[in-house]
């Protein structure tokens, strides 16, 4: 079950103007109880890369050229811009010690 919503919570997520703020709230709320950090990064639309570390100052995609926020209507000159796509990246390494501190998964790891 916790699988099934961490699936669903934390793949790639388009933001839209309805996209669903409660889910995400929720999902970040699960991931803090337990104890886990999670990272979001920001991706092409079409998912050929990731602007993160020497790419994060980039404002177009390197390989299809799209765009990584969507653009600015008349009159929204002073809001931040909207990121067109984003994800929720979760380090292996605190979920494998989290696996290993508990006696019973970790005899069935070894």
């Amino acid at each position: 079950m916790l699988r099934v919503y961490f699936k669903s919570a934390f793949r790639c997520n388009t933001y839209k103007r309805g996209f669903a703020k409660k889910k995400n709230y929720d999902a970040k709320r699960l991931v803090s109880k337990l104890g886990l950090e999670a990272k979001r990064i920001d991706c092409c639309v079409d998912g050929c890369m990731l602007y993160y570390k020497i790419d994060g100052a980039l404002n177009e995609c390197k390989f299809c050229n799209k765009p990584r926020y969507h653009a600015k209507t008349v009159g929204t000159s002073n809001r931040k811009p909207i990121l067109v796509k984003a994800m929720f990246y979760l380090s292996i390494i605190p979920r494998l010690q989290r696996l290993f501190t508990s006696m019973q998964t970790a005899s069935q790891m070894s």
